[in-house]
């Protein structure tokens, strides 16, 4: 964790700012009906898809935790792979957050950590 927060503001230090925001780009493209501004449209999409993915994700571990619950044991799931499943969600969730990335980035991540805990 030591690294990763070490990398985390390394990497923080050398970032530019987009002068892009998502605010001003719903103003063009929705109220100006701007349909021409590419970067806008870009940013847009992106988020969208950022947030459909975060949605996607709620249903991953849903049949794996509806039977958990219903049989009230875990047996046959992996430990090892439920931990490295757990550590690589953790540290993706982790990085985004020291590095202040939008929630659209990487909250499949975060979605799929909190389903495994």
């Amino acid at each position: 964790l030591v690294l990763l927060a070490i990398f985390a503001a390394c990497a923080a230090a050398s970032s530019d700012a987009s002068p892009l925001n998502v605010e001003i780009c719903l103003k063009r493209v929705v109220e100006e009906q701007n349909f021409g501004d590419s970067a806008c449209l870009k940013l847009l999409l992106s988020k969208a898809l950022g947030y459909a993915i975060m949605i996607g994700a709620l249903g991953l571990k849903l049949p794996q935790i509806i039977k958990i619950v219903s049989a009230k044991s875990v047996e046959g799931i992996a430990t090892v792979s439920f931990y490295l499943e757990v550590m690589s969600f953790a540290t993706t969730a982790i990085y985004n957050i020291l590095e202040g990335n939008p929630l659209s980035t990487y909250g499949e991540a975060l979605v799929i950590l909190i389903q495994n805990i």
